[in-house]
Formats: C-alpha cells, structure tokens, sequence
C-alpha cells in the first residue's frame, strides 16, 4: 500500500497523484514557486538536454546516414531529437533563406536597371510597382504551398523506398524517418549554398554547389546502412526511388504553380 506523503497534490484541481503529471487535468507537478537563480538553472539545463539532442541528431544524420532510422526501429530514441520536429526547424531555416535569397536577388536587378536608366518616369514606376507587389506575393505563396506539399510528399517518398526495400526493412517508419532524414540532409546543403550566396554576393564562382553530389552518395550509404542489402542492389533501387520521386516533386511543382495563378486571377 502506498503512503499517502508519496502523492502530490495538484495545485490546479487539488487531486492526489504520483509521477510528474496530474492523472486528472493532466498539469505537470514541476513546482514555479522557487527561487528565481533555480529556475533559471532549470531553464539552462533544458536547454542544453535540447542542444544535446539536436547536435546528436544532426551528427547522426550528417555523418551517419541511415543510421537514424535504424536506431528508431530498433528502440533507441531517447538520444535523439524527433525527426519530424528537426525537419520543420531545417526547412524553416531554409524556406527562410530561400525567401532571402529571392529578395536580394530582385534587389539587384532592380539596382543595375537604375544605374543602366538616366530618367525614372513617375508614371513608370507606378506601373512597374503593383507587378512587383504581384510578384513577391506569387513567389511567396509559391513557397508557403510547396513546404506543406512537401510535408504530404514524403510520406509518399517514404512509400516508394517501402515498395522497394519492403523485404529488407518491413516497418513503413523505417522508411518515413529515412525520407525525413534525406530532406533535412539536402536542406541543410542547400541552405549552406544560399548563405555563402547570400553573405558573397558579388562572388562570381560557384565551386561550392559540388557539395551537392554529397546528396546521391547519401542516399546510397544510407540505403545500404537502413536496408542491408548489396551495394548493386542499393544503387539500383535508389536510383528508382529518386527519379519516381523527381517525377512526382515537378508534377507538385507544376500543380502547385498553376494552383497558385488560379488563386490570383481576378
């Protein structure tokens, strides 16, 4: 039988329970009524517990591909951070950046046709302002509706690596977190490219986009990581899986961007 000083007293309904949340509203027992330089040291060390995870999941997923997803399968979670989450926080990062990219890019331009231009004709540029406004809210939009198509397409990605490896590996998560960890790998890359573009911009060398044959060689060692199989096989169906995929990413592209002009017409 259990004694009664073992339970905690919810301070939201008053109901008695053990563990860390109240089995009635569900608050969690961590007790706020404490010393500020203690919160604070609490604070910290959730911060760093999340840091932890998320630069072990990124070094796995850098370094070790396919590892991940195995790991997952195999109940060996708690180390890393939910691949899901870390996806929403990388693809964040790089629509953002993508967005930037965009922005000065048109900046540019419109610097170099004022310096080509001698005479600006206030009738002109009242002209030429609502087709930028159009322009910036068509490629905003055009962004906003790919990062949720690519949410819907990678489980779909996820089905074509099942429909390929369904011998190797049984489990649809397996190859879920696999389709995450590939995205996070490539908008990671990419995000790298457009901040180097973004930080020099006057460069006029691009040696730097070779890092992006890192992404078919991921896919591989991942695949022969995740699936075990022998390395013609590997090659060979992952090269399938990309190219269906490719297929679908310019069907979406397309349907999206015809979607987006059907939307704005008057």
């Amino acid at each position: 039988m259990n004694d009664s000083n073992n339970y905690i007293v919810c301070k939201n309904c008053d109901t008695q329970f053990e563990g860390n949340y109240c089995n009635n509203c569900g608050q969690s027992s961590k007790d706020y009524d404490k010393p500020f330089n203690v919160l604070i040291i609490d604070a910290m060390a959730n911060i760093w517990a999340f840091d932890t995870r998320l630069w072990k999941t990124l070094k796995s997923i850098m370094l070790k591909p396919g590892e991940m997803a195995a790991n997952y399968i195999n109940g060996k979670r708690v180390r890393y951070m939910p691949p899901f989450r870390l996806y929403l926080f990388v693809s964040f990062i790089f629509f953002m950046l993508l967005r930037l990219s965009s922005s000065s890019v048109d900046i540019n331009k419109e610097q170099q046709e004022t310096k080509s231009s001698v005479v600006v004709f206030d009738k002109e540029y009242s002209q030429s302002s609502p087709d930028k406004f159009k322009k910036e809210l068509l490629i905003a939009n055009f962004f906003n509706y790919m990062s949720w198509a690519l949410i819907i397409m990678m489980p779909v990605y996820a089905l074509v690596l099942w429909s390929l490896f369904r011998k190797r590996e049984r489990h649809f998560l397996a190859h879920l977190i696999f389709s995450l960890n590939q995205h996070t790998f490539l908008f990671i890359l990419l995000s790298l490219l457009i901040a180097v573009n973004l930080i020099f911009p006057e460069k006029d060398s691009y040696y730097e986009a070779w890092i992006l044959m890192l992404y078919p060689a991921y896919l591989i060692v991942g695949g022969r990581e995740l699936y075990k199989s022998k390395w013609r096989s590997v090659i060979f169906r992952m090269l399938t899986a990309f190219i269906i995929y490719q297929i679908i990413i310019l069907t979406t592209i397309v349907f999206v961007g015809l979607f987006i002009q059907y939307k704005m017409e008057p």
